[in-house]
């Protein structure tokens, strides 16, 4: 999301497939540091939007490096509900999970957790997730096929999504094992 003349957009970019089914380049571990290490705020914000929507499996061939150096995250399957894995309970069941203690959100390694180190970034990012508007939440959500999400829960992941945002901070203040960085940093904790 950002803001253009007092409005916000969110933009998306569809990366074309191959026909066997494979995406654009992805980046190389060294590109993907390369990138992050001058863009810390950049990963920041792909952390705190990682937590927001509780995407467990972000690692670096889940994001692709593109034009002029810019990273773009992919594959969002394993968020909200997730999909269907060993002992982890798909649906609002997750959503209620994930809720009630975040660390059972990481049953994959999500890659990047550790990186979080900026009290003052991780600000800016809690800030702009808790700005997106309730309308743009419901948007996205309503406009999912039907046949993908049943009315209770597409409710479920609206108040799930609105609670969240206005939560973000606490939600990692709460969990100083998951982020041992941020909180080894001596910045300043609210």
């Amino acid at each position: 999301m950002y803001p253009i003349a007092g409005q916000w957009f969110a933009f998306s970019r569809f990366i074309p497939q191959t026909e066997s089914g494979e995406t654009g380049p992805e980046g190389t571990a060294s590109e993907i540091a390369e990138f992050y290490a001058s863009n810390l705020i950049e990963l920041h914000g792909m952390i705190c939007f990682d937590l927001f929507i509780c995407n467990n499996d972000r690692k670096t061939d889940n994001l692709v490096v593109g034009e002029h150096g810019r990273v773009w995250l992919i594959d969002h399957a394993n968020a909200l509900f997730y999909r269907p894995s060993g002992s982890v309970e798909p649906g609002i069941p997750r959503l209620l999970s994930v809720e009630a203690d975040l660390a059972v959100m990481f049953d994959r390694p999500h890659q990047f957790l550790k990186a979080l180190n900026s009290w003052e970034l991780v600000d800016v990012w809690c800030e702009r997730i808790s700005m997106r508007p309730s309308y743009f939440i419901e948007s996205i959500v309503n406009n999912l096929p039907n046949e993908l999400l049943t009315t209770g829960e597409r409710e479920a992941v609206i108040r799930f999504l609105e609670n969240r945002k206005k939560r973000m901070r606490q939600i990692i203040e709460g969990n100083e094992s998951l982020f041992p960085a941020l909180f080894a940093s001596g910045g300043e904790q609210r």
